[in-house]
């Protein structure tokens, strides 16, 4: 498949300081849609007038943009109310910035580890579903979809309780984290959450660390993965989530590769 059309099938990651600082030009350029990253020093410096400068720049180039919600320290389910107080503001916050940008989705991470909450799961949950109420009422109104990844979670169980609550948010899938952090094989995840599929974070490792190498470099069941989307007939939203400018290129010359080997048809972002 040709570079130019997975470019359009295919979001890749940037976070928006880097965008604004750096990478607007070249975005343009090369004709890349986005998922564009948050984080709390984002939320601080930025206001939205900031952000509805960018999103007009890439609407008006034709690029689409998806939004990724601020995930260091962000529990949805976190015990202390202080705490917890911020972090529905910031991700609320987030879901603002998504309706600026018209993004189709905007992923979060339910900030569980059972290392933390082991001895509190279901008081956890019942804070987290919550939050994700009050999230995917505010996702609605902004014209966005809420998508809820997998990191430190050991199983689906978690997002099985969470998606079988509300029928309007997805499951954002990174086979990055899987690799690293899960118990479960990755038919487990696809198999236990796939009817609620709808996003997918792409990038490589070595089963050791989160390290979001160039696709082809770690060792990475991608050959399941898009056997698996092949026989369900899935098409998610495609994100590459590369770490490093050198990587962007390979990786989605790598994903073209899989896309032609698998009957993948686009755009479907």
């Amino acid at each position: 498949m040709k570079l130019k059309q997975v470019k359009k099938m295919v979001h890749v990651a940037c976070p928006f300081d880097m965008l604004e600082e750096r990478y607007m030009d070249k975005v343009l350029r090369e004709r890349l849609n986005l998922e564009i990253g948050l984080n709390g020093g984002i939320l601080d410096r930025y206001r939205l007038q900031s952000f509805k400068k960018a999103a007009r720049l890439l609407e008006g180039a034709g690029l689409k943009a998806t939004v990724h919600a601020p995930f260091s320290d962000m529990s949805m389910g976190a015990r202390d109310g202080r705490v917890l107080k911020a972090v529905r503001a910031r991700l609320l916050r987030s879901v603002e910035i998504a309706g600026v940008f018209k993004a189709p989705s905007l992923v979060c991470h339910t900030g569980f580890d059972r290392r933390h909450y082991w001895n509190m799961e279901e008081a956890w949950l019942e804070t987290a579903l919550e939050t994700v109420d009050i999230l995917q009422q505010a996702a609605g109104d902004a014209g966005t979809r809420l998508m809820i990844e997998n990191v430190f979670e050991a199983d689906p169980r978690i997002h099985q309780r969470i998606l079988s609550q509300f029928h309007e948010v997805g499951f954002c899938y990174d086979i990055g984290h899987h690799r690293v952090f899960s118990h479960t094989d990755q038919k487990g995840w696809l198999n236990g959450l796939g009817d609620r599929l709808a996003q997918l974070h792409l990038h490589d490792n070595r089963g050791r660390h989160d390290d979001h190498l160039t696709i082809g470099q770690g060792d990475l069941d991608f050959h399941g993965l898009f056997s698996w989307l092949q026989q369900s007939g899935k098409s998610p939203v495609f994100t590459l989530e590369a770490h490093d400018e050198a990587s962007v290129i390979p990786s989605l010359k790598a994903l073209g590769a899989f896309f032609d080997r698998y009957g993948v048809q686009g755009p479907v972002s």
